[in-house]
């Protein structure tokens, strides 16, 4: 393990034995995490030099079935805020158009298209996700 990951999980220890820190962070940011989750959390926070209370990466908690029982799995999630911030940070973010939403009968649209530019090498390529 390199040095800046022994740095960065004693850094993490010292947070998650804040106990007032943590009942803080569980009732707000991360409710239902358990250390483990919480120390996984923080550390890949850590590892992609994100401060867990910004909502960059968020923690998501998951009902999945493995051999017949249920187990709870806690995927990482990087939110669009991130995932901006690291288009900007490349040099390569050209601009975004507004959402486009396509309404459907019930409360929610049926689908949300977004167009980002890409500048590679001097030329900005259009791509959409829908």
């Amino acid at each position: 393990m390199s040095n800046e990951a022994l740095v960065a999980m004693n850094e993490i220890q010292a947070i998650v034995n804040n106990k007032q820190f943590t009942d803080i962070f569980r009732g707000t940011v991360a409710p239902g995490l358990t250390d483990p989750q919480l120390h996984l959390f923080l550390y890949q926070c850590s590892r992609l030099g994100v401060n867990a209370l910004d909502g960059m990466i968020v923690p998501q908690l998951r009902k999945v079935t493995v051999n017949g029982h249920e187990e709870m799995r806690m995927p990482l999630q990087a939110t669009i805020d991130y995932l901006r911030a690291v288009g900007e940070a490349s040099g390569e973010f050209a601009g975004i158009d507004e959402p486009e939403f396509v309404e459907g009968d019930g409360q929610y649209p049926v689908l949300a298209k977004v167009t980002v530019y890409r500048s590679i090498n001097g030329t900005v390529l259009k791509f959409v996700g829908v």
